[in-house]
């Protein structure tokens, strides 16, 4: 019996200690989940994979910046890539690559490489930087022209895709 007055004595003890320390946390603004600290820069491996069908080309993304997004040309060497969450700018340089165009059917095979880097980054990507290498492939289709040649400025189906690995860094 006296073990069980002292157990609720004791409990009795913690709900006014606690109860106390919830009303001085609630009279003061006084948060109780703990410490917050400003959040910590991510840097990891970064990898990219651009798919490419004729005018639409779309981006997954898996690392510090990671998702499903769109992608629009800026020129033949830069990207932007579009994100739920924001922007960010893909550059691409190409230093290798082959290109064969059989000249009956008018269908091209082509290979790719460089290296990359991303920046300018905008929303939840604002101060990225990152850079690595890519490499890709590609299979195009063209038209003839009047003569029967292959017109390459009349481009009638395009696919590729690129894989982009390195590293990146978010603030």
């Amino acid at each position: 019996m006296e073990r069980a007055q002292d157990h609720m004595a004791t409990t009795t003890t913690r709900k006014r200690w606690l109860k106390g320390l919830l009303a001085g946390a609630t009279m003061t603004g006084t948060v109780l989940v703990g410490h917050v600290t400003p959040a910590e820069a991510i840097t990891g491996a970064q990898s990219l994979t651009v798919v490419g069908i004729n005018d639409r080309q779309t981006v997954v993304a898996t690392g510090p910046v990671a998702g499903v997004g769109s992608v629009t040309p800026i020129d033949a060497e830069s990207d932007l890539l579009s994100f739920a969450n924001g922007t960010l700018r893909l550059d691409h340089p190409q230093t290798g690559g082959d290109f064969h165009l059989n000249p009956l059917t008018c269908v091209a095979t082509a290979t790719f490489s460089g290296t990359y880097t991303l920046g300018q980054g905008t929303g939840a990507y604002a101060g990225v930087s990152g850079a690595g290498t890519y490499s890709g492939r590609g299979v195009f289709r063209f038209g003839h022209s009047a003569d029967g040649s292959c017109s390459e400025e009349n481009e009638l189906v395009r696919f590729f895709t690129a894989r982009n690995t390195g590293s990146t860094s978010l603030p």
